[in-house]
């Protein structure tokens, strides 16, 4: 190890090397160093003679924070080596990150060789599954699974399902060590309950096959900043409705609203869908609203310049309020996408131009609301070295940028040193320029590449932020929005790394107390888990969770759940999960976008035999009918042909069944996708789907068609 361990780290790997553990510390303590220690470790009894030379997984649960631990790694285990480190010994262990890439398209970049190279993968837990999945990777390959940021294994999440689908039926299981600092979180509002806490906890452990593990750290191994309230004028209420209404932005976007009458009397569009293009336009309206409360009417005016500039990229889709947070990934599909669509879309965009070139763009000095006011006097006063400033809405954060730089631009530096960030893939917010209205993962990286390198002092961010970002330099966190609950708080606090840094919460002057009393239900929470943990390390002989199958059960428990296929030698290849079947359609049934060379324009190209996709262009049209019966729902499935496939019948596209219909089940959700489950199980019957489940030569076939459409 590069540096020492302390003694709470060195008793965290014993611990972790005799049994599986959920490794709970606070942010800041080292846990990365932990799991480095103990793949150190197992690297040595993997790769002595006689050992398997199985693999390291550290899985994550985003891009930056991939790259992140792989550094520490890296750092931490002198011969650890990249996988194109051509200067590194042959037999060094190599490291490969797998955070992105579609490798269903190309053969090359399939991950097979990825795993075959690299026996320590830093990994994203999408990918994880995915490789799982399509059997690039089997768990009997793997002897340590590190778990980062583990209170994410519920539900249907990607760490839930590897643990149940892939390590629970696997022999023998690896050892798994998870690290989290909030393995409970519950509604900032409450006080935590301990009763509440331990039946959460047993649930994670459960889930995760391990036992909790703490210990009590010294601040002096791990700084934390006190939380302050920054009180502000009461939020305007039912004055700024009245206020907003009045303003200039407010009325360009409501004037500019599609003539829906006069696109029903053309034809356009029916009188259904343009009732949904309308209310579509009133919520991008109230998106408006909402953001530039906090701000001031300023940023009204400059919302509707956003809404504008997208438009101008010529959008088919009103999208710019999609997604709002970055927790609303799910969000169902924003309205529009026909020619139809983009006609009257583009009508408003000339009605909104015409308007705003009437009226120069107002400057954020105009009625600064008193949030905003807020954060402006503590940045003066804290005049901090390294700043996060967390919101909850993506379109805050450039209208948050643009203010604080127009507020603070003559003051030291400010003006070119300040930046945000949000999750990739948002629509509608990108900086950069005419072409593109989407944010992307390069603008991301760029941004805080700069901000790690002091190029960058303030940066904000939505929660995309918020776990496992170490930047040691960081003195300020401020929570310009809610925060919801205890965990986040607890995530948040702990972005403040540097000694006698701050992390400053605003509320206004009528919710003050109410902000201290969720800052003590985050200090209950934190204080919790060591009181519930700590005994438990009174009992060495402590058993693992309780109710874990056999990987005998668990195979039995999985196989009516699951699509399980075999290499011609008869070893296991693909696993599918019932919760992925409809994902898996998805991306069989859809429209694929694809570029002969980076750069070229992209051509979209449809992979179905009748002209459509799986997810529906039309609303009305779609693939899943939920019939409900006398004991509970069943649901049929069309499927259309698929053209992109290599099975081998001629000239004659393969024809899937009119209708598969899944098993009656209790919830409508559960009906759905196990008739998603006999849809894949048939399109792999007919050969459409490998035993990778992935398109027969779909590859081929799109450079084929690509090179057509080029010409």
């Amino acid at each position: 190890m590069l540096y020492p361990l302390r003694d709470y780290q060195k008793e965290a790997v014993a611990e972790a090397e005799r049994r599986n553990i959920i490794c709970v510390l606070p942010t800041n303590s080292g846990k990365t160093v932990i799991a480095a220690a103990l793949i150190e470790k197992m690297l040595d009894k993997e790769n002595a003679e006689g050992g398997l030379a199985r693999k390291m997984l550290f899985v994550v649960t985003t891009r930056e924070l991939a790259k992140q631990q792989a550094r520490v790694l890296l750092e931490q285990i002198p011969r650890l080596r990249y996988l194109d480190d051509e200067h590194a010994a042959r037999d060094s262990p190599r490291l490969g990150m797998l955070i992105g890439g579609d490798w269903d398209l190309t053969a090359g970049t399939r991950p097979s060789a990825f795993f075959q190279r690299a026996q320590v993968c830093v990994v994203i837990a999408a990918k994880l599954e995915d490789a799982l999945v399509h059997g690039y990777l089997q768990m009997k390959d793997v002897a340590l699974l590190v778990m980062d940021e583990a209170h994410h294994t519920n539900g249907a999440s990607f760490y839930s399902t590897i643990m149940r689908y892939f390590y629970e039926p696997c022999e023998p299981r690896p050892r798994v060590l998870a690290l989290t600092a909030s393995p409970v979180g519950d509604s900032v509002a409450k006080a935590p309950s301990e009763c509440d806490f331990e039946s959460k906890l047993k649930e994670l452990e459960r889930l995760l096959h391990a036992a909790a593990w703490t210990r009590v750290i010294d601040r002096e191994h791990c700084p934390h900043a006190e939380p302050i309230v920054l009180v502000h004028e009461p939020s305007k209420g039912s004055n700024w409705e009245t206020e907003s209404k009045e303003s200039f932005g407010y009325r360009a976007i409501l004037d500019a609203k599609p003539t829906l009458e006069d696109a029903t009397a053309r034809g356009l569009l029916s009188l259904e869908d343009a009732t949904e293009l309308r209310d579509a336009w009133d919520r991008c309206l109230n998106r408006a609203v909402e953001v530039s409360e906090p701000l001031g009417a300023w940023a009204l005016d400059w919302c509707a310049r956003m809404l504008e500039k997208d438009l101008s990229r010529g959008a088919r889709r009103l999208s710019w309020y999609d997604k709002a947070t970055d927790e609303e990934d799910d969000q169902k599909r924003s309205v529009g996408g026909t020619d139809a669509h983009a006609h009257l879309l583009s009508e408003a965009r000339a009605r909104l131009t015409q308007q705003l070139s009437t009226r120069a763009k107002a400057p954020p000095e105009a009625a600064v609301g008193g949030r905003l006011d807020a954060l402006l006097k503590h940045l003066r006063t804290r005049d901090p070295r390294k700043c996060i400033v967390f919101v909850q809405q993506r379109v805050s954060c450039p209208l948050l940028v643009d203010a604080v730089k127009a507020l603070l631009g003559e003051t030291a530096d400010w003006n070119d040193n300040i930046d945000w960030i949000c999750r990739p893939g948002s629509v509608g917010i990108s900086p950069s320029g005419p072409g593109s209205s989407t944010y992307s993962e390069s603008q991301l990286e760029r941004a805080f590449s700069a901000f790690r390198a002091d190029r960058i002092r303030l940066l904000v961010s939505t929660s995309i932020l918020e776990e496992g970002i170490d930047v040691p330099e960081c003195d300020a966190v401020v929570d310009f929005d809610v925060v919801t609950s205890t965990r986040q708080g607890q995530q948040r606090k702990g972005r403040a790394r540097a000694q006698n840094a701050s992390y400053a919460v605003l509320g206004s002057s009528d919710t003050a107390l109410e902000k201290r009393q969720q800052n003590e239900h985050v200090r209950l929470m934190q204080e919790m888990t060591v009181a519930v943990i700590a005994p438990c390390e009174q009992r060495p002989d402590r058993p693992d969770p309780p109710d874990l199958p056999s990987p005998e059960q668990a195979r039995a428990n999985i196989e009516p759940k699951s699509i399980r296929t075999y290499h011609p030698d008869g070893r296991p290849c693909a696993l599918l999960p019932i919760e992925r079947c409809k994902k898996l359609l998805d991306d069989v049934y859809c429209i694929t976008k694809f570029a002969v060379q980076p750069g070229d324009s992209v051509f979209e190209l449809d992979l179905t035999h009748d002209g459509t996709h799986f997810t529906a262009k039309h609303k009305k049209a779609n693939n899943f009918n939920v019939e409900s019966t006398a004991d509970g729902h069943t649901c049929k499935l069309h499927l259309p042909g698929v053209r992109m496939c290599s099975a081998d019948i001629g000239n004659i596209l393969p024809i899937t069944l009119p209708w598969t219909k899944g098993s009656s089940v209790v919830k409508k959700q559960d009906a759905i996708d196990h008739a998603a489950l006999e849809g894949v199980n048939y399109l792999l019957k007919i050969g459409v789907l490998d035993m990778h489940l992935q398109v027969s030569a779909a590859a081929a076939s799109l450079l084929s068609l690509a090179v057509i459409t080029c010409m």
